[in-house]
């Protein structure tokens, strides 16, 4: 299963195709594409050593998960991912778009939070998108007008002869009117979260609900125990692009 997309091929001139095309000529393959995606996780990885230390980006959940989060969500139909569009056997999460994140990385007003629960079987956990100080979940503010979350864990049992998969479901839910958008899967997966506009002016969460969690057969893992560690990534901001040290138009 692809996770993430790149760059499969190099320009007639040499140079290595990072417009926002992915347009090719010349030679393709994954061959070009592996070693962009490599690269732009140990990018990441020093990105998160200088901004949250070595305890944080030697946590392989957090880095998988943000590396996902950069993602455009491309499909091979031809479309964009939404909120409940499972990912794309070809395509993964999309073609890699690297972000930092910083207030020269992202348009304020913005967000940025990862999370690891430890999802035990039929729990629910709920992470807030605009917690204030004391933790209460504020209305997300007006001028933001784009909004992305990866859910990501690791399934032990898919390496075991006899081991049954966690099914989970991940649900972001607008307080304010009750509405959900839903998406559960009992295959090893990325569950993406993906919502642009109405995520304005209301109170937004995400849920992620065991709804059948076996036991962990990894004996490295949390074995015997029907426990998941789960990481989620997400980030919503302004894309007007107008901050005087933000980004600038051709960042997605």
């Amino acid at each position: 299963m692809v996770d993430v997309t790149a760059a499969a091929g190099r320009s007639a001139g040499g140079l290595p195709e990072y417009d926002n095309t992915y347009s090719t000529t010349g030679h393709v393959g994954t061959s070009f594409a592996a070693p962009i995606a490599a690269g732009g996780a140990a990018n990441l990885k020093h990105q998160l050593i200088d901004k949250w230390g070595a305890s944080i980006a030697n946590q392989p959940g957090f880095l998988h998960a943000m590396l996902l989060l950069m993602g455009d969500g491309q499909l091979e139909s031809g479309g964009k991912a939404t909120a409940t569009t499972p990912v794309d056997d070809l395509w993964g999460t999309g073609r890699l778009r690297m972000r930092l994140w910083t207030p020269e990385g992202l348009d304020a007003p913005y967000r940025f939070a990862f999370v690891k629960r430890v999802l035990s079987d039929g729990d629910t956990t709920s992470i807030p998108l605009y917690p204030d100080a004391y933790g209460v979940n504020q209305a997300i503010p007006t001028a933001v007008d784009w909004f992305k979350a990866v859910v990501w864990w690791y399934e032990p049992n898919v390496n075991q002869p006899f081991g049954f998969p966690a099914q989970l479901r991940t649900r972001v839910c607008d307080e304010d009117s009750a509405l959900c958008y839903t998406y559960a899967t009992n295959t090893p997966d990325v569950h993406r979260l993906w919502i642009g506009g109405p995520v304005r002016d209301r109170r937004w969460r995400i849920d992620i609900t065991g709804l059948s969690i076996p036991a962990d057969l990894d004996p490295d893992d949390y074995y015997g125990q029907q426990k998941r560690a789960v990481y989620t990534a997400f980030y919503w901001e302004d894309r007007a692009r107008d901050d005087a040290d933000g980004p600038d138009t051709g960042i997605q």
